[in-house]
């Protein structure tokens, strides 16, 4: 009888942290809901710079459209910026942490076919920006191409 009870309490025990176990794991929901089939929207391209009068630096960059009907039209644009020191830039392995600069809305495409950035860097820092184009469904298409400018 007593290793009856002892076993039990083993299963009762398993059973609590099998239930603690998927309390744990959470809801699963991580993003809004995606079409089956989707895929993100195509990468950003030719991402390029120049400087204004004024002494803001002005990115510039193409969004291809989507090349299948699987393929996400971009929503938007997030411009990403990684302020670097001179002795932060000459370090070779060190990891980059890029942070959001600004949003570009697809709907804001220049007369001559692309997009425009502007940006006030401050002197003494080097500076890479990356573009990633983003879905209405939360996609986000591939890196650009990181692009570095020093002021």
């Amino acid at each position: 009888m007593a290793e009856l009870a002892r076993r039990g309490r083993i299963w009762l025990f398993l059973a609590g942290l099998a239930v603690i176990g998927f309390a744990a794991a959470g809801c699963g929901r991580k993003m809004l809901p995606i079409r089956p089939g989707s895929y993100p929207p195509p990468a950003v391209k030719a991402l390029n710079h120049a400087w204004s009068e004024e002494g803001t630096l002005v990115l510039t960059w193409e969004a291809p459209s989507p090349r299948t009907e699987q393929e996400s039209p971009a929503a938007g644009f997030r411009v990403l910026r990684a302020r670097l020191t001179p002795e932060e830039e000459s370090c070779r392995g060190c990891p980059v942490r890029f942070d959001t600069a600004g949003q570009v809305r697809a709907d804001a495409r220049g007369e001559d076919g692309r997009f425009r950035f502007v940006d006030r860097p401050s002197a003494g820092f080097v500076y890479r920006y990356k573009v990633v184009a983003y879905s209405a469904e939360g996609l986000v298409s591939k890196e650009s191409a990181v692009l570095q400018v020093r002021r």
